[in-house]
Order: C-alpha cells, then sequence, then structure tokens
C-alpha cells in the first residue's frame, strides 16, 4: 500500500508540473497566433516543436499515473490517443490529476497544488514519524515533535491510545 501511494504521489507531481508546462506552451502559440506573424517562422517552428516534445512527455506522465491508480488499458489507450489534440490534453490531464488528488485524499493525505512529497506520504503511513515534517518519532512521550513543535504527534497517539 505505502509503494502504491507513493507511486501515484510521485507521478501525479510529475503530471502537474507537465501540466502547467503544457497550459503555458499552448497559451504561447495562441499569443503567436494571433500576433499576425509577428513571432517569425523561426520563432513558430520552435514553440510548435516545443509543444509537441511537451505533449509526448505528458502523454507519458499521464499514462504512468494512470497505471499507478490502476486504471484500465483500455481507459489508458483512450487518453493517450486524445493527449495530441490541444486543449482536449489538458483536460485528459486535469481528470487524471484530480483522480489521483482524489485517491490520495481518500488515504487521509492532505494534497497541494503541484501534489504531495514523498516524505509526507511516508510520514502519513509510518507512526512512528511526524505527520509535519517526518521526524522520526520512535520513543518521544512529549507530545511534540522535537523537530517542528507539531502536538499530538502519532507516535504519541499510538502509544496512549488517543
Amino acid at each position: 500500500m505505502d509503494a502504491e501511494l507513493r507511486l501515484v504521489a510521485d507521478r501525479y507531481r510529475t503530471l502537474q508540473w507537465f501540466f502547467l508546462a503544457a497550459f503555458l506552451g499552448q497559451s504561447s502559440l495562441l499569443v503567436m497566433l494571433d500576433s499576425g506573424g509577428r513571432v517569425g517562422v523561426g520563432g513558430g517552428v520552435l514553440i510548435v516543436l516545443f509543444c509537441g516534445i511537451l505533449h509526448w512527455y505528458a502523454g507519458r506522465a499521464m499514462v504512468w499515473l494512470l497505471r499507478a491508480l490502476r486504471k484500465s488499458p483500455t481507459a489508458i489507450a483512450i487518453c493517450a490517443c486524445l493527449m495530441p489534440v490541444p486543449a482536449v490534453n489538458l483536460a485528459v490531464m486535469a481528470v487524471a490529476s484530480s483522480q489521483a488528488a482524489t485517491a490520495l485524499r481518500k488515504a487521509g493525505i492532505r494534497v497541494g497544488i503541484f501534489g504531495v512529497s514523498d516524505q509526507k506520504v511516508l510520514a502519513h503511513r509510518n507512526l512512528n514519524l511526524c505527520r509535519q515534517c517526518g521526524y522520526d518519532l520512535t520513543g518521544n512521550v512529549s507530545g511534540r515533535c522535537p523537530e517542528c513543535g507539531v502536538p499530538g504527534s502519532r507516535a504519541d497517539s499510538a502509544t496512549t491510545g488517543r
């Protein structure tokens, strides 16, 4: 279970960065098309090339995430086929990202805009680690993490039955 959550968290983070880059790439392409040719042929070719490479890598990241979420091969293939279509690929990535965030939240892990760190996934799953900073709390009886000061550590809760 821990390995699966870590894999989902890692691939979710990767896809979020690709989503941001794809959004910026597609926006720059729209600006270039709207500029009436002032960017030039060379600039336009570079932007289109950049977007193409970016979409290929984003598609791979999305497939990896869907595989980590254990989606059906048919659903993965359909999503992969939609990745080259501008604007549609952003919607596909958004849906895959929301499914990953939902899976992480169901496990009780707080998810930020760009996901959750590996350390926080491990801290959530390990009762001897602080949920805030990941500090090892084995033997801690104070009820506070000595590293970050968060009260009510999980190690304390587990030993006292709270």
